[in-house]
Formats: structure tokens, sequence, C-alpha cells
């Protein structure tokens, strides 16, 4: 299996999981449903550990898109979708790869559109 196949995998199970998690959260209790949360150490800690790997992301995202308007439009997504707009992103640069690039490429590789 090519690393473009294992990558396009994960990025699909990264999206679709992420997604499942959030319908079946939101159909429990609205997402501004938890005030009781405010007071909690734990929940400030890990607010502060996942937004700024968003920001690692949105920066790598920032790097590798060329045109402003792809820039925000990814950098917006991860801040109000978070995993699954990072999955997506996944899958994007995932589609833009050959099947015989290797990681570098996906790391590195800017986008050409």
């Amino acid at each position: 299996m090519t690393l473009k196949s294992k990558l396009y995998i994960y990025g699909v199970l990264h999206t679709l999981v992420m997604t499942l998690v959030v319908v079946s959260a939101c159909l429990e209790r609205a997402v501004f449903d938890n005030g009781h949360l405010m007071s909690d150490v734990w929940f400030w800690g890990t607010l502060a550990d996942t937004y700024l790997a968003f920001l690692l992301l949105a920066l790598w995202a920032i790097y590798k898109e060329r045109r402003v308007a792809w820039q925000i439009f990814w950098v917006l997504g991860f801040v109000f979708l978070g995993n699954i707009a990072i999955g997506i992103f996944i899958l994007r640069a995932t589609s833009k790869l050959s099947a015989a690039s290797g990681l570098r490429a996906f790391l590195g590789d800017r986008f050409d559109d």
C-alpha cells in the first residue's frame, strides 16, 4: 500500500470519526450548554492544548496554500470545525500527491492551484 493510500485512509477515518463524535455530542447536549466546565482547570488545559495544536496546523496550511483566500479558509475552518477541518485538509493534501510521493512532499510541497 502506498503512502498516499495510507494518508487518504487516515484522512477519511479522521474526518468520519470526528464528525460522528461531534454529531453524537450535539444530539445529547448543545455545545453552549457546558457552563459547568468553566470552573474546571482541566477543561482550560485541554482547550489550550487543542488550540495550540490548531495553531500549528494553521501555520502548516498557510505555508502549503499559496492563495490567501485558501489560507484564511483553512484557519477559520480549524478554529470553528477543529479536527473535522483538519481531516478534510489532510484529504486535500493527499489528493495533491502523486502515487510515488513521499512524506516530504505531503508535509512540505506547496499547492500550485
